[in-house]
């Protein structure tokens, strides 16, 4: 069973990359401020990570909550989940709240993300509120440090920060043209650099992208 769109309780405490990480990469030099490289570095991350971001998993371990209608066998989670913190449900009174014992519940791995798995000598509770009854809390990601997450993903945003900074700074590959005769010139053609950088990293990230189930 499908549930209701997953919201985020705690975000990560740290970022895939850091501010150290960046430093004298792809020509981000000391004259690039730790404010402008960080918040670079978090809309990056945010184009990738999460329920809403292209990969459709947590990266660094973070705690989200999703609501379902009623109980079935088999909650399907929104994102592939590393454990289970709680599984609640809601009366019909719509005020008393019930935790599901984690003896009655098993957490399994499935080719598009997790559920949460009930067996069969579990009795699924009846008399629940009329929507959002059920409430389960589970933390998703690679693990709490930023040494978990595989390294095509940490070089992919890297390349992502990068290629923000050669864009702002529109500096990108060097063409040059000479006529005989008349001179030469030379521009700067960051949206080359731009297309190709794109596109590597979508082939760095399309081995951990999750669709939906």
């Amino acid at each position: 069973m499908h549930g209701y769109p997953p919201v985020l309780k705690t975000a990560p405490a740290t970022t895939p990359v850091s501010v150290a990480d960046l430093r004298g990469y792809s020509g981000i030099g000391d004259d690039v401020d730790d404010a402008v490289i960080t918040a670079m570095i978090e809309a990056a991350t945010a184009t990738i990570d999460g329920w809403s971001g292209i990969l459709g998993r947590a990266i660094v371990s973070q705690t989200w909550t999703q609501d379902f209608d009623r109980f079935s066998r088999e909650i399907i989670l929104a994102l592939p989940a590393l454990s289970v913190s709680s599984v609640e449900w809601k009366a019909a009174d719509g005020t008393t709240v019930t935790n599901v014992s984690s003896d009655d519940y098993d957490l399994e791995h499935l080719a598009g993300g997790s559920a949460v798995v009930f067996p069969t000598a579990f009795t699924l509770p009846s008399g629940l509120y009329g929507r959002r009854a059920v409430t389960v809390e589970f933390v998703a990601g690679y693990g709490v440090n930023a040494a978990d997450v595989p390294a095509p993903i940490r070089q992919a945003i890297k390349m992502m920060v990068a290629d923000m900074h050669r864009l702002g700074s529109a500096d990108g590959v060097m063409r040059n043209e000479s006529v005989e005769g008349v001179g030469s010139t030379s521009w700067s053609s960051p949206d080359l650099v731009a297309e190709s950088t794109r596109k590597l990293i979508d082939r760095m990230l399309s081995p951990y992208r999750i669709f939906s189930i």
